[in-house]
């Protein structure tokens, strides 16, 4: 688990045994998701996606990140912790997650820290177990006092859980759980395939959950 006080939008941690990216609309589940989310420790090859590069020489144990003019350098510890040091002036402070990197890096600068555009480990999205529901407005051609209703979304066939492991068919009742046997396709650095794990399936209705699985990922997620 991570602090409360820890968990802010754009910042990464574990969840899952895969990497999310905490948008505004997590917040709302804090601090349930706070006590499921696991720190990321830093490491070169995370280093690397969050735009820092090698300095030559140093076999991987000293990065560096220009910014705004200045050389923002990490060298590895004896132990599992950083040392931070600002243009070479020394040190500044130690960090062993990256999510104290990007709380260091967001009071130095005053801008997030973020994964290289482009990077092949895309971050899993944190999704919602329901859709929104949304407000219609008050009806008052019926007199009296009028009131505005709160309508449920139009009722879909499939739906996928808040941390991507579940998918379930409502008509009829099936669930299935995301695995990486049997793939059908490859996204968020994981291979999606589909195991039945509740009710009677058969391929073409895992074929067309699959498919639909991929449009509200991949395809919408492209469109953000």
């Amino acid at each position: 688990m991570v602090e409360h006080e820890d968990v802010r939008v754009n910042y990464y941690f574990a969840l899952n045994n895969s990497v999310v990216r905490l948008q505004a609309s997590d917040l709302r589940l804090m601090p349930s998701l706070a006590a499921e989310l696991e720190p990321l420790r830093v490491t070169g090859s995370r280093l690397f996606s969050l735009q820092f590069t090698p300095v030559f020489g140093s076999n991987n144990t000293i990065w560096e990140k220009a910014f705004n003019g200045l050389v923002v350098r990490l060298k590895a510890t004896s132990t599992e912790r950083w040392t931070v040091e600002l243009d070479k002036t020394g040190k500044i402070r130690y960090v062993q997650y990256v999510h104290e990197l990007q709380d260091l890096w967001r009071g130095l600068f005053d801008e997030p820290l973020q994964r290289r555009v482009g990077d092949v480990k895309v971050e899993t999205p944190i999704r919602q177990l329901r859709p929104d529901y949304r407000v219609t407005p008050p009806d008052k051609s019926g007199g009296g006092y009028p009131r505005a209703a709160l309508i449920s979304p139009r009722p879909q066939q499939f739906y996928i859980t808040w941390d991507c492991l579940y998918v379930m068919s409502t008509l009829p009742l099936v669930v299935w759980k995301v695995v990486e046997d049997d793939a059908y396709y490859s996204y968020a650095g994981r291979k999606w395939g589909f195991q039945c794990v509740y009710g009677k399936v058969d391929k073409k209705l895992t074929d067309k959950m699959a498919e639909w699985v991929k449009g509200e990922l991949v395809d919408k997620g492209a469109k953000r």
